[in-house]
């Protein structure tokens, strides 16, 4: 019994897709980011090197991805924002922009020894060392790596979704440390 032409061409085209998916899908869980195959799909559509936790506390998940060309530049410029949350609403993310970031100054600071982005860098927490009465922040320095920049982000008003703003809490200044030390590239 012969198989038609078209019949042939969708398994084939079939199979690809699958073949996709499953890669998509292993390397998500090769680098234990957490993320889905759409949302690996959709961070490697911004055309940017992705760099993410390889270590991430317990009990926290991705809750929220987003990724963005903003406008500017030629083309506009990538971002992306993973948002992490555990059950006591404490809350982390992982921010990415294709365009340099300006370094927040806040009262207190702990170096960060990165293996992948060097040791230049520190972690910058507490309030404002500008603005009297401010509330507390947490944020690493910009890393940049490949003219690209990434940071750790604690709550704030700028990565914190809109819904979780009063609710969420940062983690320590020690695991927040841990979590930027051990960011690494996602895609190949």
């Amino acid at each position: 019994m012969r198989t038609s032409p078209l019949i042939a061409a969708l398994g084939c085209l079939s199979t690809l897709f699958m073949s996709a998916a499953t890669s998509s899908a292993a390397l998500a869980q090769q680098t234990g980011t957490q993320l889905r195959p759409a949302q690996v799909q959709l961070l490697q559509s911004l055309g940017m090197k992705i760099a993410v936790p390889t270590y991430i506390p317990a009990g926290f998940e991705i809750t929220i991805l987003r990724a963005e060309i903003l406008p500017g530049g030629a083309g506009g410029t990538p971002r992306y924002i993973m948002f992490y949350r555990d059950s006591n609403n404490s809350c982390f993310a992982i921010e990415a922009t294709g365009g340099a970031g300006r370094n927040p100054e806040l009262e207190s600071s702990l170096p960060v020894n990165s293996r992948f982005f060097g040791s230049s860098y520190k972690l910058n927490y507490g309030k404002s060392a500008k603005a009297a009465n401010s509330r507390s922040y947490m944020f690493s320095d910009w890393m940049e790596r490949d003219g690209n920049f990434y940071r750790f982000a604690g709550t704030s008003e700028e990565v914190t979704p809109a819904s979780s703003k009063s609710a969420c809490k940062n983690i320590s200044p020690e695991e927040a440390v841990r979590v930027t030390e051990s960011l690494e590239y996602f895609n190949p």
